[in-house]
């Protein structure tokens, strides 16, 4: 996720809404990512396969992977 500039957000505030708007409790996050852009394809497109390993090389430096 990519914020505004100032603004904030913790995991238990984005649970709190998306519960508020009824999203199925399978399909709450776990994690919450904040980054300051995306990877992109050079399409212009988020580059979900970059974004992916980002993420995954991420987890394996905190040792959950």
């Amino acid at each position: 996720m990519i914020l505004r500039r100032g603004s904030t957000l913790i995991l238990e505030e984005l649970v709190a809404f998306l519960t508020e708007q009824e999203i199925a409790k399978h399909k709450l996050p776990e994690r919450l990512e904040i980054m300051d852009d995306f990877p992109l394809s050079p399409f212009g497109k988020v580059s979900k396969k970059d974004l992916t390993a980002k993420i995954a090389l991420k987890l394996k430096q905190e040792g959950k992977i």
